[in-house]
Order: C-alpha cells, then sequence, then structure tokens
C-alpha cells in the first residue's frame, strides 16, 4: 500500500472513531509501527489528525460522518480495531478446541480472524471460509485453505451470495466458529445484515459442532437479521462471565459457555 492510501485509510478511519492505535494500525495494513508513527506525523504535520500517546486522534474541527443506523454494517477494518484485547482473550480460548487435523469452517467476523493467527499452532488444519481476509493473509501459511468463492461485500471483506453458499453446502466440517453482532435471550443470535445472516445459517448446516465467538458487548443486544436461536449453537465463547441469567439458561438448554 502506498503512503497516500495509508494516509486516507487513517483519515477515513479517525472520522468513524476517536482513536487509532500504532500496534493495530499495523497489523491490518501489513506495515512496521515505525511507518506507522511516520505516517501519523506526517498527517499531524499537515494539520489533519493530533498525534497521541501511542496513536492518533482526529482534531477537533475536523469533518466527520453521520452515524450509521443499527442494520448497516460497520466496514471490516473499523470493527478489527475494536475491542482488539477481548478479541484476543477469545481466541486463546477458541484454541483449546481444535485438534491437529481438524476441518474448521471460519466466518469473515473480525474475532475469527484474530483465533487464525493463534490457530498456526495446530497441525494439519483445514479451513473453509468466506474471509477475503483470512485467504489473503495466510495463503502462504500451512494451512489448507478452501475460499468458498462468491460476491465480494463492500466494506465487509467477506464473501456472500448463491456461489458462496452453493460452495459451502458441498462440505461437512468439525466445527464452526462465527460471530454476531447481537446475542439475546429472547431473539437469539443477531447480524447486522440479511445476506451475512443467510450465509451463516448456511454454514450452521454443516459443522458438527458450532460456536460463537462474542464479546461481553454483544450479550443483550439485538440487531437487524435473525441467524438462529440459541438452542442451534453447541457454545460460546466469550472474554468475561456472564450473567447468572445467561449461565442458568445455557445450563437449562446445553450451551457450553467457555470463557
Amino acid at each position: 500500500m502506498l503512503p497516500i492510501e495509508r494516509h486516507k485509510y487513517i483519515l477515513d478511519l479517525l472520522r468513524t472513531q476517536e482513536f487509532v492505535r500504532v500496534p493495530e494500525l499495523s497489523n491490518i495494513l501489513g506495515v512496521t509501527e515505525e511507518t506507522i508513527r511516520r505516517d501519523i506525523k506526517f498527517l499531524a504535520q499537515n494539520g489533519d489528525i493530533k498525534k497521541t500517546h501511542g496513536g492518533a486522534m482526529l482534531l477537533e474541527n475536523a469533518e466527520k460522518p453521520l452515524p450509521m443506523h443499527n442494520h448497516e454494517d460497520i466496514p471490516f477494518k473499523k470493527r478489527i480495531l475494536q475491542n482488539t484485547d477481548l478479541k484476543h482473550k477469545i481466541a486463546a480460548l477458541g484454541v483449546s478446541l481444535v485438534k491437529n487435523g481438524d476441518t474448521l469452517m471460519l466466518d469473515a467476523s473480525s474475532t475469527t480472524l484474530v483465533l487464525v493467527e493463534y490457530l498456526k499452532q495446530k497441525k494439519n488444519l483445514t479451513f473453509l471460509t468466506n474471509s477475503i481476509e483470512i485467504v489473503y493473509k495466510y495463503a502462504n501459511d500451512p494451512i489448507y485453505i478452501i475460499s468458498t468463492g462468491g460476491s465480494p461485500k463492500k466494506n465487509g471483506l467477506s464473501l456472500i451470495g448463491k456461489v458462496a453458499m452453493e460452495t459451502i453446502s458441498q462440505y461437512n466440517v468439525d466445527t464452526l466458529f462465527m460471530g454476531c453482532q447481537g446475542l439475546d435471550l429472547n431473539k437469539g443470535i443477531t447480524d447486522s445484515n440479511e445476506p451475512d445472516s443467510t450465509l451463516k445459517r448456511c454454514m450452521m448446516k454443516q459443522a458438527e459442532k458450532i460456536y460463537l465467538l462474542v464479546d461481553s458487548t454483544k450479550f443483550n443486544k439485538v440487531s437487524f437479521a435473525k441467524i438462529a436461536d440459541n438452542t442451534e449453537i453447541t457454545g460460546i465463547i466469550t472474554d468475561s462471565k456472564p450473567s447468572e441469567e445467561w449461565l442458568k439458561y445455557a445450563s437449562i438448554h446445553n450451551i457450553e459457555i467457555i470463557y
């Protein structure tokens, strides 16, 4: 990525959130932290942003976009920078459920991308995924990756649609790891849009075990499109102990909760 492209990305990201950190930008943009610091210094000298300890923030008089409606997607490159510490806690727990030689299905959620980094310690794994980011980032690693193909989703770095679902239906896997936008005792598992929800329902049909990767902020939230009932999954992997109400519900319905 050229410097001008990185500068634009950093500015665009800061128009949607208050602060960005150097390590996260380095990971997403695939450059060293020193390169990111030079980018931030350049933008700060131009008066576009304010340099802070460990990152940068947008100047108060800079233009910001209108807030998004609940059913609209947050761009993937923003989601991957949100709640990073929680994603790593969840990923570290998820890897314990995988054995050498397992076949896995992975959706295009930001937490699943973090999980793959932890799964590299395992041997002879096979991934089936609709994530463009996973295919691109790990194509040269000793992991057998099958891409679903399909139509690229705007801002999502994922593949959706009929072709993706047809590919998924041809495989049976040991475990599906997927994310969601909301998890509610009454409304079930929900996501921000129908194409993603439909694809995840298709994934669920082909997996022996289904684990949700959700941080604690997703509990008791309802998003736009329903994926499934809570009772259709094997378990939930999260970063902290859920409420007693959730623990009791999970026990009654034989849902494993790992935290």
